[in-house]
């Protein structure tokens, strides 16, 4: 279960970035040539990147829960083997 919740923080983190490579080109030319950006590619961006900050943390997080339940599963597994 943890790590599918990991793969899918992953996934979306990927999603979110690939949506923000492809919109760079605006921001590029926003501050380049002064053009004007779409106020929903703008909002989007930022909601992007709140939500790969948002996720990264919540991977970490997996991460460490995930490295606490192998720790328990070899315990286990030893306690299993001596009796």
């Amino acid at each position: 279960m943890t790590q599918e919740k990991l793969n899918a923080a992953e996934a979306a983190i990927i999603s979110h970035q690939e949506y923000l490579n492809d919109t760079d080109w605006q921001v590029i030319a926003k501050y380049e040539r002064g053009r004007e950006m779409p106020s929903e590619v703008a909002e989007k961006r930022a909601q992007a990147v709140d939500e790969i900050n948002r996720l990264r943390i919540e991977a970490e997080q997996l991460k460490v829960q995930l490295e606490v339940e192998q720790t328990n599963i070899e315990e286990n597994y030893g306690t299993i083997q001596e009796v």
